[in-house]
């Protein structure tokens, strides 16, 4: 239809665009946002021997992820904007698909609700299952934000990519909490030290 045509056009232009400056561009917002994706990183490295049950995933919906974890690893291979929000749409499709099949055959006669709750905790649990092989989802959600003109289609695919946005959110909020107790700790153990060492000077 024109209507359709009229949504689809933008896509292509743009895409067409950024497929011939995507080898610059994309490499320049990485290395810009380096220090962000470190800091994720960092906290999926303290969470990589985590299970599912671990991360509060609730029993109904704890299910294999690999299908979803290797296309979420496709993000590195994708070179524009669109098609990496349509590698992110396909990922959280991948997601529901292997909780649908789990509760079908665990829990047939149960009547569970998979909210968005639930799926964020998955989408974390498949960032972090991903991390040997793609590290750069912070920088990848940088690059769609400076990137992606057509807000159409982020109408469309936008929802799904503030999932991934509201993971990199988590993933620093536990960076913030970790940074936090690691200074407590040393304030405590300096405020001991010094403590002791004026104990030990007013002994003398």
């Amino acid at each position: 239809s024109t209507e359709t045509a009229k949504l689809q056009i933008p896509q292509i232009v743009e895409s067409y665009i950024l497929y011939g400056v995507s080898e610059s561009v994309y490499p320049w917002m990485c290395s810009l946002h380096a220090a962000e994706s470190a800091r994720v990183m960092s906290v999926v490295g303290k969470y990589r021997h985590c299970s599912q049950f671990d991360l509060g995933v609730r029993p109904e919906f704890q299910a294999p992820q690999f299908e979803a974890v290797r296309e979420f690893c496709q993000l590195s291979a994708a070179l524009t904007p669109v098609d990496k929000m349509i590698t992110l749409k396909k990922t959280v499709a991948c997601i529901r698909e292997a909780v649908d099949r789990n509760v079908r055959v665990k829990y047939p006669e149960a009547d569970c609700e998979f909210a968005t709750d639930d799926l964020l905790l998955l989408i974390i649990w498949v960032v972090i299952q991903a991390a040997p092989y793609y590290q750069r989802l912070s920088a990848d959600l940088q690059y769609l934000k400076a990137c992606h003109f057509n807000s159409s289609s982020r109408s469309m695919l936008g929802y799904t990519v503030c999932h991934f946005e509201v993971a990199v959110a988590w993933f620093n909020d536990r960076y913030d909490r970790f940074s936090s107790s690691s200074s407590s700790s040393r304030s405590s153990s300096s405020s001991s030290r010094s403590s002791s060492s004026r104990s030990s000077s007013s002994t003398n």
